[in-house]
């Protein structure tokens, strides 16, 4: 009972929505008959339409917009000591190979470490190999 009704009341909209459409085509046709401004009267006559044969053809899609590019596969790069950089023998985008040199530190200060602690341990070997005064 209840599905018949919602049929009729659909049905009687369904109605209701044409007839106000039909009437309102036909305000607009008779108006553009008469010649009182009209769509027809302002574009100056009829609009021309052109035929043409359905074929099958690839279209180009051209996407315009802003963004960035992201690399998929990215590494860092993280030094074992730090100071600065003497040299990098490589260009951004080149490729390595596994164990080349990426990137030369200035070994002047390990140098200088190095060198003073092999005087400590000189001295310090000289310090306990010396006799005893007391």
């Amino acid at each position: 009972m209840r599905k018949a009704t919602l049929i009729v009341v659909a049905s009687i909209v369904a109605a209701g929505f044409l007839a106000a459409c039909s009437h309102s085509a036909t305000d607009s046709s008779s108006k553009k008959g008469t010649g009182k401004k009209g769509k027809l009267a302002e574009s100056g006559g009829p609009i021309p339409v052109t035929v043409s044969a359905v074929a099958r053809q690839d279209i180009p899609v051209y996407l315009n917009g802003l963004g960035s590019v992201v690399a998929f596969n990215t590494a860092t790069i993280l030094a074992q000591v730090s100071g600065q950089l003497v040299a990098v023998p490589f260009k951004e985008g080149d490729e390595v190979e596994k164990g080349a040199l990426l990137a030369q530190v200035d070994p002047r200060p390990f140098q200088a470490t190095l060198d003073q602690a092999i005087a400590k341990k000189a001295q310090d070997a000289a310090a306990w190999s010396a006799p005893s005064s007391t």
